[in-house]
């Protein structure tokens, strides 16, 4: 039988978001992945609570993390509400260079503000083809639908793309935020081992600052 105390290590002065970023690139490249996948966590100043599981488009310059939505969506109703948010980042993998079953993950809070138009320009460029025609064909999100006339609709659509007929352009209904956290938290457990948590929050003069935190799984 195996225990120990697994240990996350934050370099002096390391800022959180780059805590963040090197978590992430390690999931995407031990499991070859090149999306990563959060849950948001949003809500109308009644209390009234909804989350549903996004794709991290992008982390800005400023350290941002960027993700796209209708404008019709509840979620934007309740951001336009209430820009207070939670997003949860699950890493799980096995590491490909010691072999051990790695388990992270990444709560953050903060708040959450718009994006001008332009970037929903460059990040639906860089969309799959699929992704851009999903974001065309549902128009309105959480309503009844005609599975029938709906495919039928996907494979004119595609027909001519492939036929070169016309240009996929972001939909107006598409719109990006972009969460600014403010508090990390941090998990990481490797297999047999009790996790570790950091806590990163923001000083009163705006600096980070980290602490380990008790785990009780």
């Amino acid at each position: 039988m195996a225990s120990d105390l697994s240990y996350i290590d934050v370099p002096e002065n390391c800022q959180p978001n780059k805590l963040f970023k090197q978590w992430a690139d390690d999931y995407k490249t031990n499991t070859r992945s090149g999306m990563v996948f959060f849950n948001l966590a949003t809500s109308f100043k009644n209390g009234d609570v909804a989350n549903r599981t996004l794709a991290l488009q992008e982390i800005s310059d400023d350290d941002g993390l960027i993700f796209h939505a209708k404008f019709n969506s509840l979620k934007v109703k309740q951001i336009e509400e209430n820009p207070k948010v939670s997003a949860s980042f699950l890493f799980t993998y096995t590491n490909e260079t010691s072999n051990k079953r790695i388990s992270q993950q990444v709560r953050m809070k903060g708040l959450i503000e718009k994006l001008p138009a332009s970037y929903s320009e460059r990040i639906f460029e860089k969309q799959p083809l699929y992704a851009k025609i999903r974001s065309i064909l549902l128009e309105e999100q959480g309503v009844p639908v005609c599975w029938e006339e709906l495919k039928k609709n996907h494979d004119d659509l595609l027909n001519k793309v492939n036929k070169g007929e016309i240009e996929l352009k972001s939909p107006k209904q598409l719109v990006l935020y972009k969460i600014i956290p403010a508090e990390y938290d941090f998990y990481h457990a490797n297999e047999n081992e009790i996790g570790d948590r950091i806590l990163f929050s923001k000083s009163k003069d705006d600096e980070w600052d980290h602490y380990h935190i008790l785990v009780l799984r």
